[in-house]
């Protein structure tokens, strides 16, 4: 795969989408932007806040590239059905901020995906009903399947998915880090 950059990806407007959903997400309450707010708080450098979010990432909090190589390969729906079998959580399905139901916040994403890539739709769509027909809570699509689903439609190597996640949040970051810091010297 051919690692993409901004000047030329597929669908800007997707792309440009995503970013403005990540800068809402940027300003929720999660463990990314906490450790901004922390480090800014114990008068961190922002570059240090910026790592110290980044290394937040990945595992269960936005794992990009999991989702991304999930998506990417032909038999998504049965490697979710085995990791649902084997008691694990499914990679870019879950929210800790919509119980229940879709998070309002990726209805226009949603909708564009559905119009440029029926396959990749359809392989989402698929996962989410097998993981609401074969578990007990109520999951759906979360901020690193639409990001994942965004970065395969505009040719992103999944090695370098996260530079979109970061492209989206650093302005909250940077808002959020100047908000917190409270210089103790005179």
């Amino acid at each position: 795969m051919q690692m993409n950059t901004t000047s030329n990806l597929t669908h800007p407007p997707l792309h440009k989408e995503l970013l403005k959903v990540h800068d809402q997400l940027a300003r929720r309450n999660n463990l990314s932007t906490d450790l901004i707010a922390a480090s800014a708080l114990v008068e961190k450098d922002f570059g240090s806040a910026c790592i110290a979010a980044i290394a937040t990432l990945g595992g269960l909090h936005a794992p990009l590239e999991q989702t991304m190589y999930l998506l990417l390969v032909e038999d998504s729906v049965q490697i979710a059905d085995n990791i649902i079998s084997s008691g694990l959580r499914v990679p870019g399905w879950g929210s800790s901020f919509a119980k229940d139901h879709s998070d309002p916040l990726f209805d226009i994403l949603d909708s564009k995906l559905s119009r440029i890539d029926d396959e990749l739709y359809c392989k989402i769509v698929s996962i989410t009903n097998l993981l609401l027909n074969k578990t007990k809570k109520r999951l759906f699509p979360n901020a690193a399947c639409y990001t994942a689903a965004c970065c395969i439609i505009n040719d992103i190597d999944p090695r370098v998915a996260l530079k979109t996640l970061v492209q989206g949040r650093i302005e909250a970051w940077s808002e959020i880090y100047l908000q917190n810091y409270k210089s103790r010297l005179p």
